[in-house]
């Protein structure tokens, strides 16, 4: 079969202020690339990303399979619509199809929900028999170990931004924490399941190259594991960023052999200098009162802080605008990183706003963490907005704003 794979674009992709974003730091999610990669090597799979090139709906396909965030489902929809409205079936699968089943297989033959690493197969060979499902549902957890290595050859020809690379790595799977806006732990669930140390080292050196990207949502599944990791790394004298919680300051042979590893960025949710917030939130992990030394403590070591912030909160008022930039100038943070609020689909902020009747907009392409779509309960939808946008404009860091909690893989 001739199978077509597709990440759909974004609304208002083609504004200068996304493509300045993009030229800044990009890489992508491992999704398409781990489909092609356990593809059977006797179908042909082609693939293209709208957010270097639109989809080409004259190329001869008989099967297509599209993934997509919440942002990115209506394009996907759409796209969805056109292939099949020419006789083609589509797979729908991703986050936001997960998390909305029933909504995605309107636009649909069938709706991948969860990993599709191990379903895959199965959805191809149904496929082949004329006895496709309307949705599969993995039933047991993906062992990570027995994965294939993403298939990066499928950005082989696409202009990658100067500060993108496409040499994404993912060493777990799984959230230990229940934070009430993330849709993580919805999808992979709240255990971590580790990749063999021995499987990373090997994709690592295999890439052959002094810039890697390491997808986790914590970079930090388990100390004891991580300690390897570092340690092992360090021989292959490569540069890496990644995500983590603020915590890792508080071991510093942990953080010592994570900046000697090569780690010269982290993204770390600080989420908010609101102790209140933070206790809603469910992140207790975070402790605000240790905020300015653990990110010095990071920072002397030579590792950059990329610290996010989230605001609209219903213990945010107008004040924690200002409030947020006196902490980043008296913290030395490198880099701040602001997002409004957002009720992503099936996360407990969005239950119960839904059931408040607070959201203002179920358009999915507003969902993008720099728009409103809910009401604040302590300032206005405009106060709101207006504030993150004073943000932006206090700042004054090359690449503040450029990476943002839920975009382009980093969820």
């Amino acid at each position: 079969m001739k199978i077509k794979l597709i990440n759909p674009g974004f609304k208002n992709m083609r504004t200068r202020n996304f493509q300045s974003q993009m030229n800044r730091y990009w890489f992508p999610i491992l999704a398409m690339p781990m489909l092609s990669a356990v593809t059977p090597e006797r179908h042909k799979v082609s693939f293209t990303d709208e957010l270097f090139k639109r989809v080409d709906f004259n190329e001869s396909v008989d099967l297509v399979g599209i993934t997509g965030m919440t942002a990115q489902i209506n394009r996907a929809y759409q796209i969805a619509d056109t292939y099949r409205e020419k006789g083609i079936p589509v797979i729908l699968g991703g986050i936001h199809a997960s998390s909305l089943p029933e909504e995605a297989k309107r636009h649909a033959d069938s709706v991948v929900i969860g990993e599709a690493d191990d379903i895959w197969i199965n959805v191809l060979e149904d496929f082949e028999q004329n006895q496709l499902r309307p949705f599969y549902k993995k039933t047991r957890e993906v062992n990570l170990g027995n994965l294939p290595w993403p298939n990066r050859n499928i950005y082989d020809g696409i202009k990658i931004p100067p500060n993108g690379t496409t040499n994404s790595v993912q060493v777990s799977r799984g959230c230990p924490y229940n934070c009430n806006f993330c849709s993580v732990t919805e999808f992979f669930g709240h255990k971590i399941r580790l990749r063999p140390v021995d499987c990373v080292i090997k994709e690592v050196k295999a890439i052959n190259n002094p810039m890697i990207c390491f997808v986790d949502d914590n970079i930090l599944p388990n100390y004891k594991y991580s300690k390897e990791l570092f340690t092992r790394l360090i021989d292959l004298n490569i540069e890496w960023g990644g995500q983590s919680t603020i915590n890792i300051a508080e071991r510093d042979e942990i953080l010592k052999l994570c900046a000697n590893s090569g780690c010269r960025s982290l993204l770390i949710g600080l989420e908010s200098i609101n102790h209140e917030a933070i206790q809603a939130m469910g992140k207790n992990v975070n402790k605000i009162s240790k905020y300015k030394d653990y990110i010095k403590k990071i920072q002397d070591s030579g590792i950059k802080v990329l610290g996010s912030f989230i605001f609209g909160t219903d213990q945010d008022d107008p004040s924690v605008f200002e409030c947020t930039w006196k902490f980043i100038r008296d913290s030395n943070l490198a880099v701040p990183l602001f997002n409004i609020l957002t009720p992503f689909p099936n996360t407990e902020i969005f239950r119960q706003m839904d059931r408040d009747n607070r959201i203002l907009t179920y358009d999915w392409s507003e969902y993008t963490t720099n728009t409103v779509v809910f009401k604040p309960k302590k300032m206005t939808a405009e106060q709101l907005l207006e504030g993150s946008g004073w943000l932006y404009g206090q700042q004054h860091y090359s690449i503040a704003g450029s990476v943002k909690a839920n975009s382009i893989g980093w969820n």
